[in-house]
């Protein structure tokens, strides 16, 4: 049973961090991270990492009330989630200024591991629109704007930052809406990625960057027609391998070393789509669990252990994938006891490269809430192992030698 329970949603969204409550169970703990003081109740956790024994995440949340996005869909603050702070909203760029009730999607999109440099997007003037890719560092203390490809429109994002958070991945966008991929450093500055051949428009993927900010997999999660790829500084783009009988792809994580890309892509077996992994260039099929019949072209997942964890969602389900095969990840968390009876659509954007943090956002009662489930080294990896197989798989820290 469980001994401790989340306090009752209708106090949470006013609630600052220290009166959230997790639930523990079977070395599982679940957060509910809340909501902006006066704001919309529409959180979402994008990536989270452990700092030592400390969970710092980062997303969005809707700090005016008056907002007209979509809850679930976007929020107009990028901020930052710790259980000693909470939810705190990232700097923008011009002090103090509020967001405005129709603005573009701000968000913060990864952390780095070991410097806790935060890859998001900030507001840039009070219309809500010109949105620039932006680096936090010093306890989101300082903020450095990246700025935009040459001769694009004032919107850009920044999605994606190495492990020392020395090299950031991003986007532009073309007036035509295209997104056009970018790599920057602090003595590089911002250079273009380029297209693998036959694309249009290529982000680069949440995250999906290696330990050493050396290579970033992506690609156009619209669907049929998309090209994914793999770029290697050095070396350029390319197009990733298309399954046998299949004619698009999409990438949407790697693993710290590189030698494992995860993605979607359609086939002679699964025309409709289904989920693709890529050993050093080589597809492995991966299927579709039990109740999809398709993929909705995500560019949300992550892997640990050398790619034998994937966690993604498809068509707003979630779900975990192992040695042993598919899974709900709402199964997995209920399994260990979590009471998510007021929890519905939960969306897992990813799993750290420890396999230790799953996290992402629901709807329950009160609206559009962010989560982090925080597992037991080696959890994700043997769950669903047959009880009277042989040991446990060895986990592999983040690491895919």
């Amino acid at each position: 049973m469980n001994t401790s329970s989340l306090i009752p949603r209708g106090l949470a969204a006013a609630c600052c961090a220290l009166c959230l409550t997790p639930v523990f169970a079977s070395g599982v703990a679940f957060y509910a991270v809340g909501q902006l003081p006066n704001g919309k109740a529409n959180s979402q956790i994008r990536d989270a990492v452990l700092d030592g024994d400390e969970i710092a995440a980062v997303g969005f949340a809707t700090q005016n009330p008056a907002s007209q996005l979509n809850p679930g869909g976007a929020g107009d603050t990028a901020v930052a989630w710790t259980l000693k702070d909470g939810l705190v909203p990232l700097p923008a760029d011009v002090p103090g200024l509020t967001p405005p009730a129709v603005t573009r999607n701000i968000t913060a999109s990864s952390i780095a591991g070991r410097s806790l440099r935060i890859a998001y997007r900030s507001l840039t003037d009070g219309t809500g629109q010109n949105v620039m890719a932006a680096l936090a560092t010093h306890h989101r203390k300082d903020i450095t704007i990246l700025g935009v490809l040459p001769g694009m429109p004032q919107f850009s994002a920044a999605v994606a930052v190495s492990a020392d958070g020395r090299v950031v991945y991003g986007f532009s966008a073309d007036p035509s809406g295209h997104q056009l991929g970018f790599r920057w450093t602090p003595s590089e500055g911002m250079t273009p990625l380029g297209l693998p051949a036959g694309a249009v428009t290529g982000p680069p993927a949440g995250r999906a960057t290696t330990a050493d900010g050396g290579m970033v997999v992506g690609g156009s999660p619209s669907g049929p027609g998309g090209v994914g790829y793999v770029f290697r500084h050095g070396h350029g783009i390319s197009a990733l391998p298309l399954a046998v009988g299949g004619t698009w792809t999409t990438a949407f994580a790697i693993t710290p070393g590189g030698h494992v890309i995860a993605g979607t892509g359609d086939s002679a077996g699964s025309p409709t789509g289904e989920f693709l992994l890529w050993r050093d260039g080589k597809v492995v099929h991966l299927g579709l669990p039990g109740t999809e019949t398709g993929t909705n072209f995500t560019n949300f997942g992550g892997m640990a252990s050398a790619g034998r964890v994937l966690v993604t969602f498809d068509n707003n389900s979630s779900y975990l994938h192992n040695g042993h095969g598919w899974f709900s990840m709402k199964a997995v968390l209920e399994g260990a006891g979590i009471d998510l009876s007021d929890w519905t659509n939960m969306l897992t954007f990813g799993v750290s490269s420890d396999g230790r943090l799953v996290f992402g956002s629901g709807f329950n009662s009160t609206g559009s809430e962010g989560f982090v489930a925080k597992f037991p080294k080696g959890y994700l990896l043997n769950y669903g192992r047959p009880a009277k197989s042989a040991a446990e798989d060895d986990d592999r820290d983040g690491d895919d030698t």
